[in-house]
């Protein structure tokens, strides 16, 4: 029998909030939007836990939150078991080394002043644990890691195709050795020629350096092939969360069941839950939430109970964590 792998990454009853801008010039009061909404969860070294979610669910903040790029507003964050939302900023960054990010827009991302050798080499220089030969051999090291030339290492991001800069995207995040990497929709602005040869090149990492990958996404088709785990997001707040097999063979939130069937409707038209649920009206205004599940509104299924008690987020079989009434 395998050993447990223990767990990297703990995020427990993590909020965000941000003043809402809407009402900065024309209201008084200073009333905030929640982003993130009581999400926990962990990850265990080694494996991948895909975020799901549409634009403006909360994904990116999660992640900027975690590597305290934004501070939190509650919870806690642990990784390796050091709690990071107290943390003094010389510790922090001691641990942000050992954890990067790989971000959606390579062009935006690159520093467009720099060589290649500087963009990846930055990190290590700063860290001054190592030589300039040494950083040099490094980086011709890892840009072989993500199959390109180390030939290419004189020339500026504007030279290369999107896909390519986001393989140097890739190694720059290598080059501090990290443990964890949160992928943020890392192949949404590739050509789709291109993107299941970068979640090739992903798992390939990963198991080459026993990464764990927080992977941040609104496409489903790429999920099934990446990730151990998915959690699926919903205005802030984690709706389902379970196996990927699971949650792809057998979703038991209507929300999940509803992204499914319109992000993947003909491979899943078979499911016997697939087909059955489509969402409803519009997205709630979040300022406008009320006590009860901030899906009722979109929800064809809604129940009175809904609109009235907010559902507990609780395991529904094994690793499986469901919000709703309905189980």
């Amino acid at each position: 029998m395998s050993k447990a792998r223990k767990a990297l990454l703990r995020v427990e009853h993590l909020h965000k909030d941000f003043p809402d801008e809407s009402r900065k010039f024309w209201k008084q009061d200073h009333k905030m939007v929640r982003a993130v909404d009581d999400v926990s969860f962990h990850i265990d070294q080694g494996e991948t836990l895909a975020v799901v979610g549409e634009s403006g669910c909360g994904k990116t903040t999660l992640a900027r939150s975690i590597l305290q790029i934004c501070k939190p507003t509650a919870g806690k964050i642990y990784f390796d078991d050091v709690e990071l939302t107290n943390l003094p900023a010389k510790n922090l960054r001691q641990q942000r080394s050992r954890m990067q990010m790989i971000f959606q827009n390579p062009t935006n991302s690159l520093n467009p002043r720099m060589h290649i050798n500087e963009i990846i080499a930055e990190g290590m220089q700063i860290q001054g644990k190592l030589n300039q030969s040494a950083i040099q051999q490094l980086v011709d090291d890892l840009l072989e890691k993500v199959q390109l030339h180390s030939s290419i290492k004189d020339r500026y991001p504007h030279e290369f195709s999107s896909g390519q800069r986001q393989r140097i995207g890739i190694a720059r995040a290598l080059s501090m050795n990290p443990q964890l990497i949160i992928c943020d929709e890392p192949i949404s602005a590739l050509d789709i020629s291109i993107q299941a040869q970068m979640i090739n090149l992903l798992i390939q990492l990963q198991n080459q350096h026993d990464l764990t990958y927080l992977y941040i996404t609104h496409d489903l088709a790429m999920v099934q092939y990446i990730s151990n785990r998915v959690a699926v997001m919903y205005m802030g707040k984690f709706v389902e969360m379970g196996n990927t097999s699971t949650i792809f063979a057998d979703p038991i939130h209507p929300y999940t069941q509803a992204l499914l069937s319109t992000m993947l409707p003909s491979e899943f038209s078979s499911n016997k839950h697939i087909g059955m649920i489509a969402i409803i009206g519009e997205k709630p205004d979040r300022e406008e939430l009320s006590h009860g599940c901030r899906f009722a509104q979109q929800c064809p299924i809604a129940m009175q109970k809904c609109f009235a008690n907010e559902p507990e987020y609780q395991r529904f079989d094994d690793d499986h964590f469901v919000a709703c009434h309905r189980i």
